[in-house]
């Protein structure tokens, strides 16, 4: 990739595993990459609550990230309201008919 010009790379993002992983194994992913590599990083901070993404974003900062990336919590159940199909309750307006 940096052959390819590739100036940073995104670790523990919001696709893939990333916002499935504990919170020790993105420290220790964010170390592994930092000890291999000298290109910039974007750190991905996925949490449920505030003080979880501002604690991820201090010790991913204090390992070495060189900027972060912050998403928001899945959407849940409760939060989707998802429409349902009503029964056509009128007849269809007569211009709409068939002749």
């Amino acid at each position: 990739m940096l052959d390819q010009g590739s100036v940073a790379l995104a670790i523990n993002v919001d696709s893939g595993e990333g916002p499935q992983l504990s919170h020790g194994d993105k420290v220790r992913i964010l170390e592994t990459v930092l000890d291999t590599t000298d290109i910039s990083i974007i750190a991905g901070i996925a949490s449920r609550t505030t003080d979880a993404s501002v604690r991820q974003a201090g010790e991913f900062s204090a390992a070495g990230a060189n900027s972060l990336s912050s998403f928001g919590p899945p959407p849940t159940r409760a939060s989707r309201s998802i429409p349902r199909c009503q029964p056509r309750t009128t007849s269809p307006s007569p211009r709409l008919a068939s002749p």
